[in-house]
């Protein structure tokens, strides 16, 4: 027979069964309603300045319309059907397509995952819900050709039961994304540090503008308390302006200039973090406060880093909701870019002169409505329609004098046998 032995000391509990227990603690609070940082967590994107980089690229993004093209022969074409509507239009009930674009972006940037999770009533897309991030994790198999699972809310789900988008794919766990997470962590911390230090700065408790000397053979400053006296009795006045009286052979008082915070090198500390934080995040410095717009640095940033993430939605919808593969979806970044109305004005005349564009599509461009009989391509100063551009009545006219030209030069071969001969054969 066995007995439990009383004064054996019970095993410790594992890393990875703590980190278990941990997890399911907090799968549990989020479950209940529970956010982290009710928890007093608080994350990287907490941090004011990587939220500013954060919301302006997610406005830019969702800003941008989805296009369904298909390509054709003759080149892509656009395509408006019921789906390109749900896209664009009406994703998911309860939100704007600009709301459930700009989640999705935003959870990209922080977790590096965005997972959509696809609703179907009568064999057609109803709903297309965004999970939200901390909520979600993933299964990993033991190698890549086992590929993964989506667990969400104690659910497992197959990378074809939902839309998955990628960012920065981590190298060792190569169907998840990392975002920004490590990197940011660290510049964030930083600038915490920093804003701390303005903090305290601005509230004074470390910069007394006076300085009060007093004979230290004085037993009143024996005590915090006596301190406190001395200060009431010599270094306060009943009305503000007010002279102080005191007795110069006990106290003197001198001013103090106080430091800055160019001084104390508080604000190039905080301008290095914040220039590394946008120069991570692929954001323009002036987001943040520093140096002034930029146009040219502005429109690098539309054509780098957000077509960079609209990319990786592009991708993802097309491969996750479209069968034909002549079908894709596009953002349209046309109008993010920094234009000035002079060069639309000037680069839409020049295409339209060329017969490029129509007038409407010119029209459309510089945000104005379409008007009737200018759907047409002209070309050439005198704006006629493309397919007439060789009925043109210049060209009609130089044909026309080339030719009586040609008749004029002509010699004539006809020499006086020859008209001889005629002249017998006629009689």
């Amino acid at each position: 027979m066995k007995f439990k032995n009383p004064f054996k000391r019970k095993r410790d509990p594992t890393k990875s069964e703590m980190a278990k227990r941990s997890s399911w603690t907090i799968a549990d609070n989020i479950a209940n309603g529970i956010s982290l940082s009710d928890m007093g967590y608080t994350t990287f994107s907490d941090n004011a300045d990587v939220q500013m980089c954060i919301d302006k690229i997610a406005d830019l993004v969702s800003n941008m319309t989805i296009y369904q093209m298909r390509n054709t022969d003759s080149g892509d074409e656009r395509i408006t059907d019921g789906l390109s509507r749900k896209i664009d239009i009406e994703p998911c009930d309860g939100m704007t397509r600009k709301q459930w674009m700009s989640i999705v972006v935003r959870n990209l940037i922080i977790y590096g995952n965005a997972v959509i999770m696809p609703t179907y009533k009568d064999g057609l897309i109803e709903n297309l819900i965004p999970l939200p991030g901390e909520c979600v994790s993933f299964g990993i198999g033991p190698t890549v050709m086992d590929g993964y699972t989506i667990q969400y809310m104690g659910n497992t789900f197959k990378p074809s039961d939902v839309i998955h988008f990628v960012l920065n794919p981590d190298p060792n766990y190569l169907f998840i994304g990392k975002g920004y997470r490590i990197p940011l962590n660290r510049l964030t911390k930083t600038l915490d540090l920093t804003d701390s230090a303005i903090s305290e700065y601005m509230a004074g408790r470390y910069m007394p503008t006076m300085i009060v000397r007093v004979d230290a053979d004085s037993e009143e400053l024996a005590t915090p308390e006596g301190k406190r006296q001395v200060i009431k009795k010599y270094a306060t006045s009943e009305k503000a302006g007010q002279p102080w009286v005191i007795p110069s052979e006990l106290v003197d008082v001198s001013t103090v200039q106080p430091l800055t915070l160019n001084d104390i090198a508080v604000q190039e500390v905080s301008e290095m973090s914040k220039k590394a934080i946008a120069s991570l995040m692929g954001v323009p410095s002036f987001v943040l406060g520093i140096g002034t717009f930029n146009d040219k640095e502005y429109n690098n940033f539309i054509k780098d880093k957000v077509l960079s993430i609209a990319k990786v939605i592009e991708q993802g919808l097309t491969k996750g909701l479209l069968l034909d593969p002549k079908r894709y979806f596009k953002f349209n970044p046309r109008s993010l870019y920094a234009y000035d109305i002079q060069v639309i004005e000037t680069v839409g005349g020049a295409l339209f002169d060329k017969g490029i564009m129509s007038g409407n599509e010119v029209r459309d461009w510089m945000g104005f409505t379409p008007k009737e009989g200018l759907d047409e391509l002209k070309i050439l100063e005198n704006y006629i329609p493309g397919d007439m551009s060789g009925d043109q009545k210049k060209l009609n006219e130089s044909n026309k004098s080339d030719e009586s030209k040609s008749d004029e030069s002509e010699p004539d071969n006809t020499g006086p046998d020859d008209t001889k001969k005629e002249g017998e054969k006629n009689g």
